[in-house]
């Protein structure tokens, strides 16, 4: 202020700037009562920020562990899991997070899961996991019957148990 004595009235204090164009009035009051008041525009750009604060998966961790500069990722699933359950969080709230790719996983094979991340800009990153379906591991029988050429069947000793290996017909 020019004037030490006079005081401000009005525009005081912390403003929130919103994106875009922002108007704030300042009003000066002289010791004399007269006013001013003072026109700021102030434009905020639009946030470039398309990191990623989080990412994780209930099946499994991620390899490397995660950070936001890191952008591609690998796991292993069981047999089992043919999709994961992604938690995908923006730094930005402003930024939008989608998840792409992931269903129904191939066994044996990179199945990649896209995360693009867009800034409120408009600018996108993309975070890549590439999930290894692993083959099934049951290699159980469910049965197991000694039949001869005549067609008579034999029972097992002992009962057939799908952790039992040897058995003699009796």
């Amino acid at each position: 202020l020019e004037d030490t004595s006079a005081t401000i009235v009005s525009g005081n204090g912390i403003t929130h700037l919103s994106t875009g164009l922002n108007t704030i009035d300042v009003t000066v009051t002289a010791e004399d009562g007269t006013s001013k008041i003072y026109t700021l525009e102030v434009t905020r750009a639009q946030s470039n920020n398309n990191n990623l604060a989080l990412l994780s998966t209930l099946e499994g961790l991620l390899s490397p562990a995660f950070t936001k500069e890191n952008t591609n990722y690998t796991m292993q699933v069981p047999y089992e899991i043919k999709e994961l359950t992604i938690t995908a969080v923006a730094e930005d709230a402003n930024a939008e997070v989608h998840v792409e790719g992931n269903s129904e996983f191939v066994v044996g094979v990179d199945n990649v899961v896209y995360i693009p991340v867009t800034a409120e800009d408009g600018t996108t990153k993309t975070y890549q996991i590439k999930v290894t379906r692993l083959p099934q591991a049951n290699n159980f029988l469910t049965s197991l019957t000694v039949t001869s050429k005549e067609g008579r069947n034999y029972p097992l000793s002992p009962v057939f148990n799908k952790n039992t290996l040897n058995y003699l017909p009796k």
